[in-house]
């Protein structure tokens, strides 16, 4: 069986060749625009998955987005990736996410287990509209 440990919304996601350690920066929960519309700047989600076999398993991942009015806009959905380790991480890049309201943008996470999608995570992404920027300190701006 196959089992979510995390995920995490965060800006960048730097993994050090030499040791595999992993860092995610710039982790997440809310961001201010300066505008809507518009589209974030990219980041990623990051996920951490195991599983309890030395078999080879299959990770297939969805994520689907939803904005705060409650439309749902399909974002990515992995083929099948061969998990042969018991630890496997997978992280995706999101670039150019389109923003158009205030308020909390949600991305589910599923996996595909055998004969059906399941929710594993919920992650929320809070969106306001400030008039005193930064745009050093923001994850994005519209």
């Amino acid at each position: 069986m196959i089992e979510n440990v995390w995920c995490v919304l965060c800006k960048d996601i730097v993994t050090d060749s030499q040791t595999n350690l992993i860092s995610y920066l710039n982790c997440f929960e809310g961001i201010s625009v300066s505008k809507l519309p518009g589209n974030l700047l990219p980041f990623s989600i990051g996920t951490l998955w195991i599983k309890d076999s030395d078999e080879v398993g299959v990770l297939k991942v969805r994520v689907r987005s939803f904005t705060p009015s409650g439309t749902e806009k399909g974002l990515f959905e992995s083929q099948d990736m061969e998990m042969k380790k018991k630890i496997h991480r997978f992280n995706l890049v999101i670039e150019g996410f389109p923003v158009n309201e205030e308020g909390t943008y949600k991305f589910i996470v599923e996996y595909y287990n055998k004969e059906k999608w399941e929710v594993v995570k919920k992650l929320q992404l809070g969106v306001n509209i400030s008039k005193k920027l930064d745009n050093q300190a923001n994850v994005g701006k519209a």
